[in-house]
């Protein structure tokens, strides 16, 4: 598919002037717009709302909105800590008569539930079949995630251990990494967590694990993320701009759903690895 900057330039002579205009400022400044509706980005530059619809539409979008989504998921992977902070203070300014549902806060919270709710239209239900069988036949895990997507890898690195006592985490490339990597098999299923700024190691492990014939399960943003290129199974689960770092409400929503039904795919298993890591942590006195 062409990159849409590309197509941009491209398509100049189809555009009025004010649409000409309005392609000029996408291009200098599409980080600051990606991610704010048609009357901001009409606001922010200085081009009539009914100016960018048109111009969407000349590019072959059904709307702004179809035109926005592109656009976020082109620049997200390069957005910079400062970039994403900068960009966050601009779609944080009050604005109107009513502060409070215009704040970061209103705005990051109505984020997140749209996104989490959205997880019912986002995740394609033959992947997601496909994806427990495999994890019901698995031999064993590994799972993968570098940097920010860590926690992630550690939180369903943790759920999974309890229910197959063969489930390594990784979260760069060293010797744990080769020795957890030497005990992949083509029955192996290995989860590779991977969210902008798509961290290289991670991306590493899960080429390496691909090789030794292993099935690799991605979860990550868009269809261009460099993960999906390694994946038999894709996920992906935009994530909210949260000033300099990551949100991932959603994907954590995702993770304990999908633990949820692998354990209830195997019920009496279930029942008793949970009695014996019950057993464990009392034992070993994990908790107060």
């Amino acid at each position: 598919m062409e990159n849409l900057f590309e197509q941009i330039k491209n398509s100049k002579e189809k555009f009025t002037k004010q649409q000409m205009a309005f392609a000029d400022y996408v291009l200098k400044n599409a980080n600051e717009i990606a991610f704010l509706n048609v009357a901001d980005t009409a606001k922010q530059s200085k081009v009539s709302g009914a100016t960018i619809v048109r111009f969407c539409k000349t590019l072959g979008f059904k709307g702004y909105p179809d035109f926005a989504k592109q656009t976020q998921q082109l620049i997200q992977s390069d957005l910079s800590a400062f970039n994403r902070y900068k960009l966050r203070s601009i779609l944080g300014k009050d604005i109107g008569h009513h502060p409070e549902k215009n704040s970061i806060f209103h705005k990051l919270l109505q984020n997140e539930i749209s996104n989490t709710v959205n997880l019912l239209e986002n995740i394609n239900k033959k992947s997601y079949v496909a994806c427990l069988d495999l994890m019901v036949k698995a031999d064993r895990f590994c799972i993968l995630g570098s940097l920010a997507s860590s926690p992630l890898a550690m939180y369903l690195g943790q759920n999974l251990s309890k229910l197959n006592f063969h489930t390594d985490i990784l979260y760069d490339s060293s010797i744990t990494s080769f020795s957890a990597m030497e005990k992949l098999s083509p029955d192996s299923v290995v989860f590779l967590i991977s969210f902008p700024r798509y961290p290289r190691e991670a991306l590493k492990l899960g080429k390496y694990a691909k090789k030794k014939g292993a099935k690799v399960i991605v979860i990550t943003d868009t269809a261009i993320s460099p993960a999906a290129a390694i994946a038999d199974i894709s996920f992906f689960i935009p994530l909210n701009l949260l000033s300099f770092g990551e949100s991932y409400t959603s994907p954590i929503a995702f993770l304990t759903v999908l633990c949820a039904e692998y354990s209830n795919r195997l019920p009496k298993g279930t029942a008793e690895k949970l009695q014996r890591y019950d057993e464990c942590s009392e034992a070993l006195e994990f908790f107060n």
